[in-house]
């Protein structure tokens, strides 16, 4: 299992409400303690029941008249590298583990 990083965002697997993680240093078979989203009882977590919220990913797709593109990380960049045959620049946002249909 994927280690969970209490310094980011995590969210319940069922349900995906936010957790607020206070420690990971909890006793058994649950480490992760801390507040349910709007509660104020604390609760215990094992790795199974709380994930990362998956960060978003932005980059930029310049697409040239050729069919050839290229992926650069800011905006900036990819006017940089525009050229005159460039079709248009596309800014892509995706999650970690996002796959499309």
């Amino acid at each position: 299992m994927k280690k969970i990083d209490i310094t980011k965002p995590v969210r319940t697997v069922i349900g995906k409400k936010p957790v607020e993680i206070i420690s990971d240093k909890g006793r058994g078979g649950f480490p992760y303690v801390g507040y349910l989203s709007g509660s104020n009882v604390l609760a215990q977590w094992s790795e199974a029941g709380i994930e990362n919220v998956p960060e978003k990913t932005v980059k930029y797709l310049n697409m040239f008249s050729d069919g050839s593109y290229c992926i650069h990380i800011t905006k900036d960049i990819a006017d940089k590298f525009a050229g005159p045959n460039r079709l248009s620049c596309l800014r892509i946002e995706y999650e970690e583990g996002q796959f499309d249909e």
